[in-house]
């Protein structure tokens, strides 16, 4: 028990072990395309070792990068551009599920490989900050959610 805690523990506090590859494709792809580096959150790490232990709707990992102040890129605003650059960043591994388009702000949803479970890849560019998140999440409690949305509550662990 002491020793899954243990790594556990250092899993969430090494990230460049416990990173991963999608994710931190895209977001080294933001920084070195829009030159801009994410915001320090703190304490991030101990919520993701929270979501680790605890499961709530199924999630088992979750990973966050935020951008502000993208007032000074240009291309931000190109949807055309958007598109290719998170389907560049992508490189094939996630696969898009959802790309909406709306006064001058743009969602893209990516999933991994499915099997009992799957990671989500969510990722928002507004006027001036774009946001990165990560799940893992379990593939059973996410159909159901979305099947009945307003039960969402019933299934969390």
């Amino acid at each position: 028990m002491n020793a899954r805690l243990v790594a556990v523990l250092l899993a969430a506090s090494t990230p460049g072990l416990a990173a991963d590859r999608e994710f931190d494709h895209l977001v080294n792809a933001i920084e070195s395309h829009y030159h801009i580096q994410r915001v320090h959150i703190p304490l991030i790490g101990v919520a993701d070792l929270a979501l680790k232990i605890a499961h709530p709707a199924g999630a088992h990992g979750f990973q966050l990068a935020v951008f502000e102040d993208l007032k000074s890129c240009e291309t931000c605003f190109d949807m055309e551009e958007l598109d290719r650059f998170v389907a560049q960043a992508s490189d094939g591994v996630l696969h898009p599920l959802v790309r909406t388009h709306s006064h001058g702000e743009a969602t893209y949803i990516l999933t991994g490989q499915i099997g009992t479970s799957t990671k989500m890849l969510i990722a928002t560019f507004e006027r001036s900050e774009a946001t990165v998140v990560e799940v893992t999440v379990d593939l059973k409690t996410l159909l159901r959610t979305i099947n009945s949305p307003g039960r969402a509550n019933d299934w969390v662990e």
